[in-house]
């Protein structure tokens, strides 16, 4: 039976208390989005007071099971117990799975298998930070129901990417110069090419310059360029769609389109200018395929930088 304090992967038992959390669907509009297992073992703990309101909740997602419930329990005894006077803190959920009420051998079943899944995530991420070579993306399936023209769309292994051009594009041209945008969590499309239209005056003569779409992104005129989600659902509120858009999902997309321009225009130097979400793609990409490109700008940059 559980304690009235609760404690480290004790979980409750007052039906009363779960009734409250069901009945205003707390798990499902406050806490199920931020399930992620690919980045943790998300773990939540809850509570209420004696008068059963108003109640409290706190959570952890950690690689580390153990880490994620001593996170998670820590949290909600140094705030919410203070903050809402609950009675205590129990153990209520283990990533989407409720487990309020249930014994301690349904709670070690839930977190091996989270810890088998967890062991996979991890082994992909260290895969996926293995440098490639520029040339090997030339193997990779492209598909643009567009059509792809190098002006206004470029093809990749999930669909077209849009793509802008200051000047006209003119293959005897020196330089390739493509700017990747930061976030745009609106629903009209990103009007980047209209407020950076200053570039014209800095881009020298001998060099193709393009704005490219992030994946999820659009510009007007042209189609959504490729991606999982919209731009607008990447926030976050959804922890999976954010590294989604951080990660090697939204990057490989925009590596090829690089890639690909490259290969059309045949330049002597790329300049790919990148700012706030965009510079942090350039930093990735810039340590995934070494050599794609000469010259990375980075501007706002949300970057963590080892000294």
């Amino acid at each position: 039976m559980a304690s009235e304090a609760g404690g480290v992967r004790e979980p409750g038992h007052d039906q009363k208390c779960f009734e409250k959390y069901e009945k205003k669907k707390i798990f499902e509009k406050e806490l199920l989005h931020m399930v992620n297992k690919d980045e943790g073992v998300f773990v939540v703990y809850a509570g209420c007071t004696k008068k059963y309101k108003p109640w409290g909740w706190d959570y952890s997602l950690d690689l580390d099971v153990d880490k994620a419930h001593e996170g998670a329990y820590k949290a909600c005894v140094t705030g919410d117990m203070v903050k809402y006077e609950i009675t205590g803190c129990h153990l209520f959920s283990i990533d989407d799975v409720i487990v309020w009420g249930k014994d301690a051998a349904f709670i070690a079943k839930i977190e091996e298998e989270a810890k088998v899944r967890l062991a996979g995530a991890l082994a992909r991420k260290k895969d996926e930070k293995k440098p490639i070579t520029p040339e090997s993306i030339a193997g990779w399936d492209t598909k643009c129901d567009k059509g792809e023209d190098f002006i206004k769309y470029v093809a990749t292994v999930e669909g077209c990417v849009g793509i802008k051009s200051i000047g006209k594009p003119d293959k005897s041209k020196k330089k390739l110069v493509i700017h990747l945008h930061g976030d745009y969590k609106g629903k009209q499309p990103n009007n980047t090419p209209k407020f950076m239209s200053g570039y014209s005056k800095l881009i020298p003569d001998d060099a193709n310059f393009f704005f490219m779409a992030r994946p999820g992104h659009k510009f007007s005129g042209r189609v959504r360029s490729a991606g999982k989600w919209k731009n607008s659902d990447s926030i976050n509120q959804n922890p999976d769609r954010v590294v989604w858009k951080k990660g090697w999902g939204s990057i490989k997309l925009i590596t090829q389109t690089i890639y690909r321009l490259k290969e059309f225009y045949q330049p002597e130097k790329v300049i790919v200018i990148g700012f706030s979400g965009g510079a942090q793609d350039v930093s990735v990409m810039s340590g995934k395929i070494p050599g794609l490109i000469d010259v990375g700008i980075l501007g706002g940059c949300d970057c963590f930088v080892n000294s």
